[in-house]
């Protein structure tokens, strides 16, 4: 792995293709305040890398306040 977190892992792919590549798997916290600290890091992580990057997970975010029970 090139970062661990409690909230997410993210990983170089280099198998496939002539370009390695990021992967970060998220599950997010339902707290927002971790939640906040997950999004610095990961837009802290894309200022510093300029590999391909994809993210996929579960963010924990709602678009309006009806999606919340």
């Amino acid at each position: 792995p090139i970062t661990e977190h409690p909230q997410y892992i993210t990983v170089q792919v280099s198998r496939w293709g002539p370009v390695p590549w990021f992967f970060t798997a998220v599950y997010a916290s339902p707290d927002p305040t971790d939640r906040r600290l997950l999004w610095t890091e990961l837009e802290n992580f894309a200022r510093n890398n300029s590999l391909p990057w994809m993210l996929a997970g579960y963010f924990n975010e709602t678009s309006n306040l009806s999606e919340r029970h």
